[in-house]
């Protein structure tokens, strides 16, 4: 019986490079898995594993930037891994891309309604796969960079503030799925009074709680857009309680719908939930 368990990790480092993403590779055939982490590596730190469970396992420790994933393998098959990574807190962020055959549609629909990004199918020219990759990605690093700019600032921040938007910020990362989850909900969380919360929220940001939330919500929900979700998916993950009220608050929020943005994602405003100098 093969160590199904046996793990390796590429992670080829240059004089004065920066830190590499890290793309997981999860594949039951050692030959295709090979190639494709043989590929990867000359571009990034690659993650292999020979099937579901030790992928899981190793998503929640190592934090990828990316999944590939064969639909059939062993102990947990890619369907039951991109399920159970969309339902950890600590993985459902990864975008993931799934390995199949022609002929199992039905198995590349559930798994792109369980959460899967992209699909590529047996037999596939490894070249598109690793372009497909480097486009998903580039997306990251740009939606990275997109926030560290957006703290940037000439002016001194309140290391208050900073704290308060680390606070605030983990609560609705544990809470922003639930459409329920109120500016009461919230101030409890931070064990605080609406009125105190309103006040440091109009500190921090310059706008209330309300909008914090919304604001958390639509950023989530323009990424999700962004890594090839539907309209639909990105609505209800990002916690909003029907896709017309997402699709309003889009509209309101950036300036076009959803489906537009889907086709132009550059004609956008971007804010992020970020301290303001003082």
């Amino acid at each position: 019986m093969r160590d199904r368990e046996k793990v390796h990790v590429y992670n080829q480092s240059y004089p004065n490079s920066m830190p590499r993403s890290r793309v997981m590779i999860v594949e039951d055939n050692a030959l295709l898995r090979q190639l494709i982490v043989e590929i990867l590596a000359e571009h990034y730190s690659v993650i292999e594993a020979d099937n579901g469970k030790c992928a899981l396992n190793l998503a929640t420790e190592h934090q990828p930037n990316l999944i590939i994933t064969d639909i059939y393998m062993p102990y947990l098959n890619g369907l039951q891994l991109v399920e159970a990574l969309m339902g950890n807190q600590k993985t459902r962020r990864i975008p993931v891309i799934l390995i199949s055959t022609e002929d199992q549609k039905v198995k590349i629909n559930e798994g792109m309604g369980l959460g899967a990004i992209d699909y590529i199918t047996k037999p596939f020219d490894i070249h598109f796969l690793l372009q497909k990759v480097q486009n998903i990605i580039n997306v990251i690093s740009s939606q990275q960079a997109d926030t560290d700019q957006s703290l940037a600032t000439n002016g001194y921040v309140s290391p208050l503030h900073l704290a308060f938007t680390k606070r605030i910020s983990q609560q609705l990362d544990k809470h922003y799925q639930d459409p329920n989850f109120s500016v009461t909900d919230l101030a409890k969380a931070l064990a605080a009074s609406e009125r105190q919360l309103q006040r440091k929220c109009n500190n921090a940001f310059g706008y209330g709680p309300a909008k914090a939330i919304k604001i958390y919500r639509l950023n989530l929900a323009r990424d999700y857009l962004m890594s090839g979700r539907s309209v639909t998916a990105s609505a209800e993950l990002a916690g909003f309680c029907t896709q017309s009220y997402f699709s309003r608050c889009f509209k309101e929020f950036y300036g076009i719908t959803p489906k537009e943005y889907i086709n132009s994602p550059s004609d956008i405003k971007t804010e992020f939930l970020a301290p303001k100098a003082v």
